[in-house]
């Protein structure tokens, strides 16, 4: 079997890549880096998140508008959601002819409409 270079293996797990994915790259089989460096493989990809959350909180605090909201949502519970309330006013129909012969009311306080047979 050929030397397999633990330093590759960190550097892609870092970058999140899958044990599969590893295999490929360094040429051996899956199951021999879940054996082998299964839990180290688990610590250097923790590293390796921590590093982005680092290089993002340094655009957020140079300025960069889009990590600063990012950030802001996922730490501080800012959403882009708006709250829209609406109110409205009630009416009542008549249902009928002009002369209050077979009225009906359909309810709603506020405003009366009358509507008559079309001429």
């Amino acid at each position: 079997m050929k030397a397999i270079d633990q330093d590759l293996i960190k550097r892609l797990a870092q970058i999140q890549c899958t044990h599969a994915e590893i295999a490929q790259v360094v040429g051996c089989s899956e199951s021999h880096i879940d054996k082998r460096y299964g839990p180290q493989i688990a610590e250097w990809r923790e590293a390796g998140k921590a590093s982005l959350r680092r290089k993002q909180w340094e655009k957020a605090m140079d300025g960069n508008i889009v990590m600063l909201i990012w950030l802001g949502k996922q730490y501080l519970g800012q959403s882009d959601k708006q709250t829209v309330d609406q109110t409205f006013d009630t009416f009542e129909v008549i249902i009928g002819s002009p002369d209050n012969k077979n009225r009906q009311a359909l309810t709603g306080p506020t405003e009366v409409l009358e509507i008559g047979p079309a001429d």
